[in-house]
């Protein structure tokens, strides 16, 4: 259960487990497996280590977002993206069953969503004008990539697939640049990266998500 989900807690019984402290500020176990959580689709299956490396860019991104405010997203938009959420699982049951697995309610993921488009917004502003794709990078892409991945058959002109050709090549430099800004965040941030969890004490209790016992070596 996500810390601050309003369970009550005893002496000796585990919560929750940092898993890294980022300017200082925690990422804590059950984030990132609730993270992982709300994304079922992911082929193949993001691990423990990926999504703590995901979520520690995350928080330095809206760090560095919080920087420089935009206007905020509208509750229109944040409605949007939470339905996509809820689209990635099976049915409307999968997806309410998850949440309170989790302990989340969807108040806390409205205000989470927030915070992603306002680094969304971040990107878009900083990053989107530097994208410049060549007509030759797209006749490249058009024949090493979208031709050979074609079935046998009368393949469409360039003309016709040249937006959709160039939005990929849009979204892939982006994504460089965002990579890049990432690791350049982590090198000038105070990242530390806790132990492993230790196997619990016989009596101890806890739900799925481990604990948070404050210990670190």
């Amino acid at each position: 259960m996500a810390v601050g989900a309003g369970a009550a807690t005893q002496p000796g019984i585990v919560v929750d487990r940092v898993l890294a402290i980022v300017d200082g500020n925690p990422i804590t176990r059950s984030e990132v497996e609730e993270a992982i959580a709300l994304n079922p689709e992911a082929s193949p299956p993001v691990g423990m280590a990926e999504m703590l490396e995901t979520l520690i860019a995350a928080r330095l991104m809206e760090q560095e977002a919080r920087r420089y405010p935009l206007p905020p997203a509208d509750e229109e938009e944040i409605d949007r993206t939470l339905e996509a959420l809820q689209d990635r699982f099976p049915s409307e049951a999968a997806y309410r069953d998850t949440l309170f697995r989790l302990g989340v309610r969807e108040d806390y993921l409205r205000k989470r969503i927030r915070r992603e488009l306002a680094v969304d917004r971040y990107i878009d502003r900083r990053f989107r004008p530097l994208v410049q794709i060549a007509q030759r990078d797209v006749e490249e892409y058009y024949e090493t990539v979208f031709l050979p991945a074609l079935d046998a058959g009368s393949p469409p002109d360039l003309t016709e697939v040249e937006p959709l050709i160039r939005g990929i090549l849009v979204e892939r430099d982006l994504n460089r640049r965002i990579t890049a800004w990432a690791d350049e965040l982590r090198s000038n941030a105070r990242i530390v990266r806790l132990p492993p969890e230790e196997p619990h004490e016989e009596g101890a209790q806890g739900g799925p998500c481990g604990g948070l016992d404050g210990s670190a070596t």
